[in-house]
């Protein structure tokens, strides 16, 4: 495993410790109008307030703990986004997520790592309260919610790592509804003055497909393809290196062969922020030409990826994670590396649909269908965002020629590059 640029990963976005940070969700105006004319009506038959909230209320349909290091991510499952704020207690240690009263419809007891229990009541007429029960003190190193994707609804993530015995509970002043946007914690108690911590690089994983005695497809000129991977590669990490944002590593930086359980065990043991393997594939259309992004999927978009999969699958399963999760027992381990793909396909998506795609397009020639979706192993890093960039054929005279010239390559690794920015840009996780 090669690294350059120094630094450690970090995944946590802003939201520290101990202090409440509350996020704008949209509510629907009508739904909320609606709940309180109703609630009125029924006041006046002599019911509660409360009978008619329950009625136009959040479901809570799931939630999903799986361990993240020393930490722990959970996944709340949603009908729909809603407005909340998080905070700390003490004695006993926990999280609460305050939010508009749910429907809670999560069933048994959800725990792993440094959580314990997640349980849920009602605070008051219209307010529910998620409280998360914690092994020992945490703090809270992120959140967000992520809207509907591959077939699942709307969900909150929270991040917690271990931490300092959290504060007593405090409160931001609530947003403005049409802000949309984090609102910011409240200032810390006063201290002394501290030099500020200098940013922790992202890092960034590059896997040139192929190597050694493995030339992986044979271009109509004699190119191949493991040459041409690792030389894109290599722009690509320069590239990166020079902004001075990013650690960088390479699953291989010579002509060697690398089996994919290795692949995939450099980006686990780097805790890579992003992964993105690179590779130029053949067609029996000769006439086929243009660059492609795949994401890992239980279901391939299309004939032309499930054989892509199918071929590229030559060696092992995920290594790494599995090993980390030994303290538990088998079934459990399959749960764990199933939510955590799941969260891998869900981030993948996103980053080459929306990020991704659009820099190539502005740059190269792509597919008229360019994104794509199959079973591809080197793709299965836990909880990390993770692509298999086509950069084009190598059956195709002109993809081949544009492969192997500098401009060419200029041209696809400013895309990557551009694309990789964007991502940590706009990341909330």
């Amino acid at each position: 495993m090669q690294n350059e640029g120094g630094g450690r990963s970090s995944c946590a976005t802003a939201g520290e410790s101990c202090y409440p940070i509350q996020i704008q969700g949209r509510i629907s105006g009508v739904m909320a109008a609606f709940a309180g004319r109703f609630g009125r009506f029924l006041a006046v038959l002599g019911l509660t307030l409360w009978a008619g909230a329950v009625q136009a209320a959040t479901a809570a349909t799931g939630v999903r703990v799986a361990p993240q290091g020393e930490g722990a991510r959970l996944v709340l499952n949603l009908s729909e986004p809603v407005e909340y704020s998080l905070f700390t207690l003490a004695n006993p240690d926990r999280v609460v997520i305050e939010l508009p009263e749910l429907d809670w419809q999560v069933a048994g007891n959800p725990a792993g790592g440094l959580v314990e229990r997640v349980r849920y009541a009602r605070n008051r007429p219209g307010v529910g309260r998620v409280v998360i029960d914690l092994a020992k003190p945490a703090r809270i190193a992120g959140h967000f919610i992520l809207p509907p994707l591959n077939g699942q609804g709307h969900r909150l993530v929270l991040d917690l790592q271990p931490g300092a015995a959290p504060q007593a509970e405090l409160r931001s002043p609530r947003p403005e509804p049409e802000r949309q946007a984090l609102a910011a914690p409240l200032p810390p108690p006063p201290a002394a003055k501290t030099q500020p911590r200098k940013p922790e690089k992202r890092v960034v994983v590059i896997d040139p497909g192929h190597g050694g005695e493995d030339p992986g497809t044979i271009g109509v000129a004699g190119t191949t393809e493991k040459s041409v991977t690792l030389a894109v590669a290599l722009d690509l990490r320069r590239a990166l290196l020079t902004t001075g944002r990013y650690s960088v590593f390479m699953t291989r930086d010579q002509d060697v062969f690398i089996p994919l359980r290795d692949r995939v065990a450099t980006a686990v043991k780097a805790n890579a922020d992003l992964f993105i393997s690179l590779h130029a594939d053949s067609n029996p259309v000769k006439s086929t030409r243009g660059a492609s992004v795949y994401t890992l999927s239980d279901k391939a978009s299309d004939k032309e990826a499930e054989a892509l999969a199918a071929k590229e699958n030559k060696a092992d399963l995920i290594a790494g994670f599995a090993a980390d999760l030994n303290e538990y027992d088998a079934a459990t381990r399959g749960i764990l590396i199933d939510f955590a793909l799941k969260t891998t396909m869900e981030y993948s998506g996103r980053f080459a649909k929306y990020t991704l795609l659009p820099e190539l397009e502005r740059q190269v020639r792509v597919l008229p269908n360019p994104y794509r979706f199959a079973g591809f192993r080197v793709l299965r890093v836990p909880n990390t965002p993770s692509v298999l960039v086509e950069m084009g054929y190598l059956s195709n005279r002109e993809d081949e020629k544009v492969l192997t010239s500098a401009r060419g390559r200029q041209a696809l690794v400013a895309a990557l590059a551009r694309a990789v920015d964007r991502h940590f840009a706009e990341a909330k996780y």
